[in-house]
C-alpha cells in the first residue's frame, strides 16, 4: 500500500511539474523583457538595458547576442522583433522623438543594418518629433512578407523588396491585426475577419456569423495545430470580456466567456482584459490586465478548448515594480514561452496536455474540384456536410462508410468547407469548386 501511494504521489508531483510556469532565469537585473521571438531554430528575446540575447537549447542558458544595436536605455528600446526566412528584424523605438528605427540581420543576429527605405516620416508637428522615421505599434508575419501596423496606416514589405510599400488598399490598410495559416491570410477590419488565399491579392468577407456587433477587436491569435482562429475585445467598465473562435475561416464564431473569471483591473474602475493569448491543441492560455494588487501577471488557462478556466500564476516571480505589460507567448520546441514585460520568461508544457483540436486525418480529393469530391477516413463517417463563406450549410451526408463522395457539380464556383465527422471528432477541410 505504501508503494502504491508513493508512485500515485510521484505521479501527481511530475503532472503538477509539467502544469506549473517554469523560470528560465533571465537575468534581468530587475529591468524586463521587452521583446521576444523564434528565429531559424533558436528563441532570441530582447531584455531593457541589456540587449539582445538567445536561448541555448544545449546549456539551457541564455546566452548574449553580441549585435550592434544601439545601447537600450531610457530613451531607445528593441521593443519588437520578427523572423522572414535568413532575416532577423529589431524594431527600436525611440520614445523622446516618436520614433521608430527598423533594423535587420542576416548572421543570426550578430550585425544587424537599417531598413527604413520607405517608412513614412513624421510631420512637422511637434517639431521635436518632426523628420524622425514615424512609431511602430504592430508587427506581423504572413508567408515571408512583413507588415507593420503604425496607427492609422500600415506598410509591408518582402525581404527582396528594395523599401517600404505603405498600403493603399482600403479594405486592409487600417487593419491593426494580421495572422496566417497554412498560406490563407487573416485580418480584422472594421470588426470583421477577412480572409486571402491569394497572399493579399484580393479578400474575401466571411459570413462571421455568431460574431458579436461592435465587439471591438484588439487581439487575434491562430493555434500553430490546428487552424483554429481566437479574437478578443478590449474590456471597459461597459463591456463584458469574451473570446470568439473560429474553425472555419470566420464563417461563424462561437464564444467563450470569461468575464466570470475575471476581477478589476489596477487601474481605477477598468475590469481586467485580454492582453495576450495563444491556442495550442486543448490548451489555450490567456494573460489579463494586472489585477487589483499588481504583483503577478494574472494568467488563465484552459485545458479543455475553453469550456473551462483557471488560474495559472504557479512558479511565475513577483514583480516589485508592477507586472503591467505582455510581450509575447511563443509556441517553439514542444512548449509555450511566455515573456510578461516583467523580470523573466516562462516555459510550460511539452507533449504532455497539447493535443491537436482536429485529430482526423481525412483525405480530401480533388481539391480544387470540378465535379465530385471524395473525402477517406481510417474511420467510419458519421456525417459531412459542405457550407458556403457566409456559413450556410448547403448539403449533408450520413454515409456510414470510411469512403464517400459528394456531387457538387451544380454549386457555383468558390470557396467552400467540408466538415467530416467521425469517432466523436471533426475535422473541417476547405475546397475550391472550379
Amino acid at each position: 500500500m505504501k508503494k502504491i501511494q508513493l508512485l500515485m504521489l510521484s505521479i501527481i508531483l511530475a503532472i503538477s511539474a509539467n502544469a506549473q510556469w517554469t523560470r528560465t532565469n533571465v537575468d534581468t537585473m530587475d529591468t524586463g523583457v521587452e521583446a521576444m521571438c523564434e528565429h531559424n531554430g533558436s528563441l532570441y528575446a530582447a531584455i531593457y538595458n541589456q540587449g539582445l540575447i538567445k536561448y541555448d537549447n544545449a546549456t539551457s542558458q541564455w546566452l548574449e547576442v553580441a549585435d550592434n544595436l544601439p545601447p537600450t536605455g531610457n530613451s531607445a528600446h528593441l521593443v519588437r522583433m520578427a523572423s522572414v526566412g535568413n532575416y532577423l528584424y529589431a524594431f527600436v523605438n525611440d520614445q523622446f522623438h516618436a520614433s521608430t528605427t527598423i533594423y535587420r540581420s542576416t548572421d543570426g543576429g550578430i550585425t544587424f543594418a537599417t531598413d527604413t527605405v520607405g517608412q513614412p516620416r513624421n510631420g512637422p508637428f511637434p517639431s521635436s518629433t518632426a523628420g524622425y522615421t514615424s512609431i511602430v505599434h504592430g508587427v506581423f508575419v504572413l508567408d515571408g512578407q512583413l507588415f507593420c501596423e503604425m496607427g492609422g496606416a500600415g506598410i509591408t514589405k518582402k525581404p527582396s523588396d528594395a523599401a517600404w510599400t505603405t498600403l493603399t488598399d482600403p479594405i486592409i490598410k487600417f487593419a491593426a491585426s494580421w495572422a496566417s495559416y497554412n498560406h490563407t491570410w487573416y485580418v480584422e477590419a472594421g470588426n470583421k475577419i477577412l480572409t486571402s488565399a491569394d497572399s493579399g491579392a484580393t479578400w474575401l468577407t466571411p459570413a462571421n456569423a455568431g460574431f458579436s456587433p461592435g465587439f471591438g477587436i484588439s487581439r487575434m491569435s491562430v493555434d500553430p495545430t490546428s487552424g483554429r482562429i481566437y479574437v478578443s475585445n478590449t474590456a471597459n467598465q461597459f463591456t463584458v470580456q469574451k473570446i470568439f473562435y473560429s474553425d472555419n475561416e470566420g464563417a461563424s464564431w462561437d464564444s467563450i466567456a470569461i468575464n466570470q473569471y475575471t476581477g478589476n483591473s489596477y487601474i481605477n474602475g477598468i475590469p481586467q482584459s485580454v492582453q495576450g493569448m495563444i491556442g495550442v491543441g486543448s490548451t489555450i492560455h490567456i494573460m489579463l490586465t494586472n489585477n487589483a494588487a499588481n504583483t503577478l501577471p494574472d494568467v488563465l488557462t484552459s485545458t479543455d478548448g475553453g469550456a473551462t478556466f483557471s488560474k495559472d500564476t504557479v512558479g511565475l516571480s513577483n514583480d516589485q515594480f508592477g507586472a503591467g505589460g505582455f510581450v509575447n507567448f511563443v509556441y517553439f520546441d514542444n512548449k509555450v514561452w511566455f515573456a510578461p514585460n516583467g523580470p523573466d520568461i516562462y516555459i510550460q508544457g511539452g507533449s504532455v496536455g497539447v493535443k491537436n483540436i482536429a485529430k482526423l486525418n481525412s483525405k480530401v480529393y480533388p481539391n480544387p474540384v470540378s465535379h465530385s469530391v471524395t473525402i477517406e477516413n481510417e474511420f467510419a463517417i458519421s456525417n459531412i456536410s459542405v457550407t458556403n463563406i457566409l456559413g450556410n450549410t448547403i448539403m449533408n451526408e450520413s454515409p456510414k462508410s470510411k469512403k464517400h463522395s459528394i456531387d457538387i457539380s451544380t454549386l457555383p464556383s468558390g470557396m467552400y468547407f467540408v466538415t467530416i465527422t467521425a469517432n466523436n471528432q471533426t475535422q473541417t477541410v476547405k475546397v475550391v469548386k472550379k
